[in-house]
C-alpha cells in the first residue's frame, strides 16, 4: 500500500468515526425535547436532562446567589428541588463542585438553565476544537473534535471536561511561548483545585516557573475570592458533599476508586486501591519524564491519562481529559509510527468507549474509562524507551 493510499485510508477513517459519533450524538439529541427534558414516555433515571451535571452546579450557583447557607446549596434534596422547580425535570441532581466554580460563573447566573447549557457546550467545545488546532492540521482537527466522544459525554452529561482538556493542551504546548496567557489558564482552571493544580503541575514540568507562579497567584485569588463570597464552610461543604456521593453512588464515578466501590471493595479498600493507582502513576511518571528518549508528545499523553488515573473523583463528564491524552498519542504515531496492535486497539478504544461502556459495566459492574487511561498509561510507557 503506497503513502498515499494510507493517508487516504486515515482520513477515511477519521471521517467515518466522526460521522459515527455525530449521528450518535445527534441520536441521543433526539431523546430530549426543546427544553432539554426527554421526551414523553421515556423519562427514567438515565435520561434526566441533557448535560445532566451542570444542571447541578447550574442550581448550587442559583442557591447560592439566592443567600442560602452553605449547608443548603450543597444539600442534594435542595438542588434536586430547585432544578425541578426551574426546569421540570425529575430524578436526583448533586453538585459539589468547589465554590470557585459558582464564583466564576456568577455573571451567567440570570440566565436560563437551556441559555446556560447552551452556553457551556458551545464555548467549551469551541475552545476544544481550537485547542486540537494547536496539534493537528485543520482538517484533521475538524475530524477528531467530532470523532472523539468529548462532545457525546459533554452533551449528555455536561461538566467541565472540554474546558480542561483545552487548558492541558494549550499548557503543556504553548506555555513556553505564552506564559502569561498560560498563567491566566492555569490560574482559572482552579474553579476546581484539582485541575488548577494538575495544572500547575504541568506548567513546572514544562519548566515555565513565571507562568506556574502567576497561575498559583491567579488561583490562590480565586480561592480568596470564594472564601470571601462563600464563606469557608463552602470548601467543607463540597468535600463532605463528594465524599457522600462516592459511597452513595461509586458506580457514577469513572475512577479507579469508583471502580473499586462498584465492583464489591469496602470503602478502606477502594481507597487503598485508589493510593496504589496514584503511587504507580507518579513512579511511572518519573521514569518517563526523566527518560531522555521520550518524546514530548508521549510525555504529554502519559499526563493527562495520569491526571484521570489520579482523581478520584473522576466522571465520564470529563472525558474530554482522556481525549486529550490519545491527541498527544496520536501525534507521536503521527510522527514515529504505530508499534503493534495492542496500542492501536487502546487508541481504538478512546473513540468506542460510548458504546463499549454499558456492556463493560454489565460484565464487570464499572466503568471502563479508568480501564482505558490504564492502557493509555502503559502504551505511553513503552514508547517513552
Amino acid at each position: 500500500m503506497g503513502k498515499e493510499e494510507k493517508l487516504l485510508l486515515k482520513y477515511f477513517f477519521a471521517a467515518l468515526l466522526a460521522f459515527a459519533m455525530f449521528y450518535t450524538v445527534l441520536t441521543r439529541s433526539s431523546f430530549y425535547d426543546e427544553d432539554g427534558l426527554p421526551v414523553a414516555g421515556i423519562q427514567n433515571d438515565t435520561l434526566k436532562i441533557s448535560g445532566e451535571n451542570i444542571a447541578g452546579s447550574y442550581a448550587l450557583l442559583r442557591l447560592f446567589e439566592s443567600g442560602k447557607s452553605p449547608e443548603e446549596a450543597y444539600n442534594p434534596e435542595i438542588q434536586t428541588d430547585f432544578v425541578k422547580n426551574v426546569t421540570g425535570a425529575n430524578g436526583v441532581f448533586r453538585s459539589f463542585s468547589a465554590p470557585t466554580l459558582p464564583l466564576v460563573i456568577v455573571p451567567f447566573a440570570e440566565l436560563a438553565y437551556g441559555e446556560f447549557y447552551s452556553m457551556w457546550l458551545t464555548w467549551g467545545l469551541f475552545f476544544f476544537s481550537a485547542s486540537l488546532l494547536l496539534l493537528f492540521p485543520f482538517i484533521q482537527a475538524v475530524l477528531l473534535t467530532f470523532a472523539f466522544p468529548a462532545l457525546f459525554y459533554a452533551f449528555s452529561f455536561g461538566g467541565g471536561g472540554l474546558f480542561y482538556a483545552a487548558a492541558l493542551i494549550f499548557l503543556l504546548t504553548k506555555a513556553d511561548k505564552f506564559p502569561k496567557t498560560a498563567g491566566f489558564i492555569g490560574g482559572l482552571s482552579f474553579v476546581s483545585p484539582f485541575y488548577g493544580s494538575a495544572c500547575v503541575v504541568a506548567l513546572f514540568l514544562k519548566k515555565c516557573k513565571a507562568a506556574a507562579f502567576l497561575a498559583l497567584a491567579f488561583g490562590a485569588f480565586i480561592v480568596a475570592g470564594a472564601f470571601s463570597r462563600y464563606g469557608a464552610s463552602g470548601f467543607l461543604e463540597a468535600f463532605e458533599g463528594g465524599i457522600a456521593a462516592l459511597k452513595e453512588n461509586p458506580c457514577g464515578f469513572a475512577s479507579v476508586i469508583g471502580a473499586s466501590a462498584c465492583s464489591g471493595a469496602s470503602p478502606v479498600l477502594a481507597l487503598v486501591f485508589q493510593i496504589f493507582a496514584i503511587v504507580l502513576t507518579v513512579v511511572a511518571a518519573f521514569g518517563i519524564f526523566k527518560r531522555k528518549t521520550a518524546k514530548e508528545n508521549v510525555k504529554n499523553a502519559f499526563f493527562c491519562a495520569a491526571v484521570v488515573l489520579c482523581f478520584p473523583m473522576f466522571e465520564a463528564a470529563q472525558y474530554a481529559v482522556l481525549c486529550a491524552s490519545s491527541a498527544f498519542l496520536i501525534c507521536d504515531v503521527r510522527e514515529r509510527g504505530s508499534s503493534g496492535i495492542f496500542e492501536k486497539a487502546v487508541l481504538l478504544s478512546v473513540f468506542l468507549a460510548p458504546y463499549a461502556d454499558p456492556f463493560f459495566a454489565v460484565s464487570f459492574g464499572f466503568s471502563v474509562i479508568p480501564v482505558i487511561a490504564a492502557g493509555l498509561a502503559f502504551v505511553c510507557r513503552e514508547r517513552s524507551f
